[in-house]
């Protein structure tokens, strides 16, 4: 999980900063960077994060969906899902949508950051809860450790005799 989570760190913030950078502070420009090659380089940034170290949650929650058993997995597969099919949709047909869901040049909204950030967030849960489960196992080894080989068992009348496990 850490492999994945390096992965999808590694593509995820090139990624948020393509993305975002036009809407933050300064509004950050990419000389050079025409806006349907930032969309593609998103694309090609995103691919990587959904379908490489995201491709885990798919399985998940496809198994959920045999068993019929939704789960978490179900919930942040159809986010990713959603928010990556509209963002190439829109990148490939952007004629597709209303006219009022375009900009002035006609493009699609993009959501590729979206999907590569969810599925970086969710890598982080899953490496911080096996983080949590290896040290509580850790601490239950150790308290099994503390665990006497004879015990003193004191009857009603105050005498104590040794009792071997």
């Amino acid at each position: 999980m850490q492999r994945r989570l390096r992965m999808a760190l590694l593509f995820s913030v090139p990624l948020l900063v393509l993305a975002m950078g036009p809407m933050l502070v300064g509004r950050m420009q990419f000389p050079g960077i025409a806006p349907r090659v930032n969309a593609w380089l998103q694309l090609a940034l995103a691919v990587p994060v959904v379908f490489g170290s995201g491709w885990t949650f798919f399985q998940r929650a496809w198994a959920s969906v045999v068993h019929r058993s939704p789960n978490m997995f179900t919930l942040v597969v159809m986010g990713v899902a959603v928010s990556f099919g509209v963002s190439a949709v829109g990148l490939v047909a952007p004629e597709l949508f209303p006219v009022t869901f375009r900009n002035s040049s006609g493009e699609a909204p993009l959501y590729f950051e979206s999907a590569a950030v969810i599925v970086a967030l969710v890598l982080m849960g899953q490496v911080l809860e096996l983080r949590a489960r290896g040290q509580t196992s850790a601490a239950l080894r150790q308290l099994l450790e503390l665990v006497p080989e004879t015990a003193l068992k004191v009857d009603g009348t105050g005498q104590g005799h040794v009792e071997l496990p």
